[in-house]
Formats: structure tokens, sequence, C-alpha cells
């Protein structure tokens, strides 16, 4: 639909639709929080490895976002399994042009991750998780979250984290706080 011109069926629907260029799409992210919900989840690296094979195979310079990981300050290293970037559930780990990372934590912990990044391209933290090189990330989702409320706290931690995200732009190339759209008033 993004990419394709009128020969194509999702082309053809999308300059039906109104569109009549192509997107341009450069950029597909693959999936969103597999593991939050079931950290054993074995199914998410082989489905990945299906859909982006069939994308690169036909669209090679397409780069792929995976869905990275749900940090928890517990795996702050990213040891848990089933990350396509990283491997896991008995894969290897697989081709990616970045990962998605999401941070929740509460206001001190997040203050203490600020240097997240600050080793992340060390060949021998990247060679333990993915025996190469490590992607770039793309930090699509972060806040320190106090409950339910955000206060100055909480705002200094996050000033406090993106200044280390700053620090190693060479590794993280986006962010995104999480709650900037959020229904305050329920």
């Amino acid at each position: 639909y993004s990419n394709g011109d009128a020969s194509t069926t999702w082309g053809k629907k999308r300059i039906d639709d109104g569109s009549p260029e192509p997107f341009g799409l450069a950029n597909l992210e693959v999936g969103n929080e597999e593991t939050l919900y079931n950290p054993a989840l074995p199914n998410f690296p082989g489905h990945y490895q299906l859909i982006t094979g069939e994308v690169w195979n036909k669209y090679p310079d397409i780069k792929v976002v995976s869905s990275g990981a749900h940090i928890h300050i517990q795996d702050i290293n990213r040891t848990a399994s089933c990350r396509p970037c990283i491997g896991g559930c008995g894969l290897p780990p697989q081709r990616c042009f970045s990962w998605d990372e999401h941070i929740y934590q509460t206001p001190h912990e997040l203050a203490n991750v600020a240097g997240l990044y600050d080793n992340y391209r060390d060949p021998n933290f990247c060679h333990t998780l993915t025996g190469g090189a490590c992607p770039d990330v793309y930090l699509l989702e972060y806040a320190a979250a106090d409950t339910a409320r955000w206060d100055l706290k909480s705002a200094i931690s996050e000033a406090v984290f993106l200044i280390g995200n700053e620090r190693n732009s060479e590794v993280v190339k986006a962010t995104a706080f999480a709650p900037m759209l959020s229904n305050v008033n329920g």
C-alpha cells in the first residue's frame, strides 16, 4: 500500500484512496511489546523472521525496527530471551536496523539508569548479546511514573535520563515521551 505502484493490488488501492504517489516508506516496525505480558512468549522471534524475510525479499532496503524490549530494572542488561535482535527462544540474533525499547520506572530508578547506553557499543556487551554489533535504539516510550502522578521529581528524573540519551546520540536515534498524549482526565 505504501510503496507500490498502480500495477500492484495495494498500490492501486492507495491510488484509488486518493494518494497517487507512493509514500516512500523507509522504516517499518515489526511487533510491539510481545513479551510484555508473557516474557516466555516463544513465537515472536519466529514470526519476526517470517515477516522480515518476506519484507526484505520484496523491499531489501526497508529499515526494520524490531520491537525490542520493555525494560525492567531487573533486566537492564537485556538478558531476557525471545527478542529478535538479540536472539533467544532457540533462534540466533536476527537482522534489524534498530530496536524499539520502552522504559517505565519510578523517578529514582529512571534517574539511576541515565547511563543505560554508555557502554552499549562495547564489543564485549554487544558480542554477548548478539554475537556482533548492537543495533541502534529507538526509545519510543519512556516515562518516570510514581503510581499515576507526574510531578517535579518525575520531570527532573526524566531530564536526567534524557541527558544520558543525548550523551549517547550515536546509539539512541529517537526518543518519545510516552504520556505525551495521555488523557489526564480519565
